[in-house]
């Protein structure tokens, strides 16, 4: 996106602040940026999806009251030390904005492309099936975890990298 489109995003969203960049805790910030060394030329798309990821999160924290934004950091930050790919990284910082926020896939899809949307939507399917059977015995909740995640690496296999990332 130019900056104007950036900017225009931004109010459609009304959340002008995306422009400014939302606060993400230093510390957690610093760990990606040094994580996504070998992404060097990439380094503005990574810094709009922090923007992106920390204005849609603004205000949410964790059960621990941390903001919520450290997550999808540490996640994409772990994802880097992988040394996955531009898309993955923009995916991790995003894995929870479908679900959390009013950001949509059509949003992802416009700012960072069709495959960051696609892992995202992918991670999102994935999390939606815990809900849908959190009232069935826990060897039937596992068997359709494994299942759920051998569908998703038919899909594509970066979904459930996300996903493990996610959970560390």
């Amino acid at each position: 996106l130019s900056a104007s489109e950036w900017l225009e995003l931004a109010s459609l969203q009304g959340r002008p602040d995306l422009a400014d960049g939302a606060r993400v805790p230093g510390e957690a910030l610093e760990g990606l940026t040094r994580a996504t060394w070998y992404l060097e030329g990439h380094s503005l798309v990574v810094q709009r999806a922090v923007q992106l990821a920390a204005a849609a999160h603004a205000g949410q924290a964790r059960k621990n009251g941390e903001p919520f934004i450290v997550h999808p950091v540490e996640t994409s930050t772990i994802l880097a030390g992988l040394k996955m790919d531009l898309d993955t990284i923009v995916a991790g910082l995003l894995h929870d904005t479908v679900e959390d926020t009013d950001l949509t896939l059509h949003d992802i899809a416009r700012c960072f492309g069709p495959s960051v949307a696609s892992i995202v939507e992918g991670d999102t399917k994935r999390s939606k099936l815990g809900v849908t059977a959190a009232a069935l015995d826990e060897a039937t909740k596992r068997s359709l975890n494994h299942r759920a995640m051998l569908v998703a690496m038919g899909e594509d296999w970066r979904i459930v990298v996300v996903k493990l990332a996610d959970r560390l």
